[in-house]
């Protein structure tokens, strides 16, 4: 068991790394580049972390990296955002569509499953993130029926996010 244990802690330290990485924005960056792109390239290695590293709900609790990463789990929920969009091919509602990826609905089902409070701060870092006010909807929606642990602060933080 203490073997499995020590596989796990130092998956999650690997795993970790990989997210403080996507998460920083080089020195170097291109100057030109703005918020957005750096934000959809996090965004984009966020989904890579989450399918390379096998993240899955249904991974027994004593075997699931996302119990042992901490903090990290919440700056790789928070990297979910922006959202992928899709143009509408409604031609009375041009425009684009915010779906909550897969990625994202997995991080909200793992945080419910484990019971972990989303914080404040964490909420409002993702509604930050988002481009447009549909992509806001979509990500409440998503969190609001995600099941996941809210007290009232946090609940009224993401409405308030919405104004």
């Amino acid at each position: 068991a203490s073997a499995r244990n020590a596989k796990l802690l130092d998956r999650a330290a690997q795993i970790r790394r990989r997210i403080a990485e996507a998460w920083t924005i080089p020195a170097d960056a291109d100057p030109s580049q703005t918020r957005l792109q750096s934000y959809r390239e996090q965004s984009a290695a966020a989904r890579k972390i989450v399918d390379e590293e096998g993240i899955s709900s249904e991974t027994p609790r004593e075997e699931d990296v996302t119990t042992a990463i901490g903090e990290a789990f919440d700056r790789l929920l928070i990297m979910q955002i922006p959202l992928p969009t899709a143009a509408s091919e409604d031609a009375k509602n041009p425009g684009t569509i915010h779906e909550p990826t897969e990625h994202l609905q997995l991080m909200l089902d793992l945080a419910a499953k484990h019971g972990r409070a989303i914080p404040v701060r964490t909420i409002q870092h993702m509604f930050s993130r988002c481009v447009d006010y549909p992509e806001a909807i979509s990500l409440f929606y998503a969190m609001r029926n995600g099941h996941i642990s809210m007290n009232a602060e946090a609940y009224y933080a993401m409405v308030f996010s919405l104004q």
